[in-house]
């Protein structure tokens, strides 16, 4: 209840919140409507199924179960809905046919009620840890079968979790199915739910490896000569100033090494290529000639760079 008056009151922030948001790049502005409930796009025909993931990684989980989901029931329709533009960049580019992907509505009653009244889904599927009480309990309410999978949460969130543990246990109510990514989740969830939740293992890890376009390869290992390089991938604002000391350190031994800073959020490019010095930039189609440091911020090519650096 608390939480629902909350998300009550601070509604009206909502749209100067996503807008400021929008123009810091982190929103699509044509599709802020979204976020409200309110879409563009019409449902599809038949059975829905419909997915939730945060972002990135578990976007790549769910265009996996999208994928098998498919090759057993061709006639199903999936409706994936993330919070964020590098996924909604992902889906774009790998989504399945007959896949919607859709920005995730905001956490609030009349936003959630417009997100079913319009997809109406058949089906939904939480996975990892993004859990929103207005979302599930509406579903709940619609009568709309839930499943929670590879469900994977760290230390301090499982304290929360028991701490409140009769909030836990609610919204935990509402899933007819939970499968745990790890031991640790496992066994917290088994003790909300008062029973067995298997742990299936991190389906991140069954993923196939990343694909490698052939040719952009060989452009960036012809440019890189026979330089020693090593990686630093998905970094968060924060670390890459610690891994270019790191680097500057590594430079003393070996003076002509080269670092690659792949950011987790591409937009977050040049404020990296600033804080190394002006580095080139891949979505600039920047050369890497005798630089230290290059920032690869572009979306879909890290399984590149994971096959040439050996670090």
């Amino acid at each position: 209840m608390f939480y629902r008056v909350a998300t009550t009151a601070l509604w009206p922030l909502a749209g100067p919140w996503l807008n400021a948001r929008a123009c810091g790049g982190k929103e699509e502005t044509a599709r802020l409507g979204e976020r409200f409930g309110r879409y563009a796009r019409l449902r599809p025909e038949g059975l829905v199924v419909w997915l939730h993931g945060a972002s990135v990684g578990e976007s790549g989980v769910a265009l996996q179960l999208i994928e098998a989901l498919a090759a057993r029931h061709p006639d199903l329709s999936f409706v994936l809905s993330t919070g964020t533009r590098t996924s909604a960049n992902l889906v774009a580019r790998r989504a399945p046919p007959r896949t919607t992907h859709i920005y995730a509505p905001l956490d609030r009653a009349r936003a959630v009620r417009g997100f079913f009244a319009h997809w109406r889904p058949d089906l939904g599927i939480f996975v990892e840890s993004e859990l929103w009480p207005n979302l599930i309990l509406q579903a709940e309410k619609t009568s709309i079968p839930l499943a929670l999978v590879n469900a994977r949460m760290s230390p301090a969130s499982l304290q929360r979790w028991a701490s409140w543990s009769a909030a836990g246990k609610r919204l935990l109510r509402p899933f007819a199915y939970v499968s745990a990514a790890d031991m640790r989740t496992g066994k917290a969830l088994s003790h909300l739910r008062g029973g067995d939740v298997p742990v299936l293992g991190n389906l991140k890890l069954a993923a196939p490896a990343p694909h490698i376009d052939a040719s952009a390869r060989a452009a960036l290992g012809a440019a890189l000569g026979g330089r020693q390089l090593w990686l630093a991938a998905s970094t968060h604002p924060g670390e890459d100033a610690i891994i270019l000391a790191a680097h500057e350190r590594l430079r003393a031994e070996f003076p002509d090494a080269l670092l690659i800073i792949a950011p987790r959020h591409p937009e977050r490019g040049g404020a990296i290529a600033a804080l190394a010095g002006d580095a080139p930039r891949r979505s600039q189609g920047a050369p890497i000639e005798d630089a230290s440091v290059y920032v690869a911020d572009t979306m879909g090519e890290l399984g590149l760079f994971y096959d040439l650096a050996p670090v």
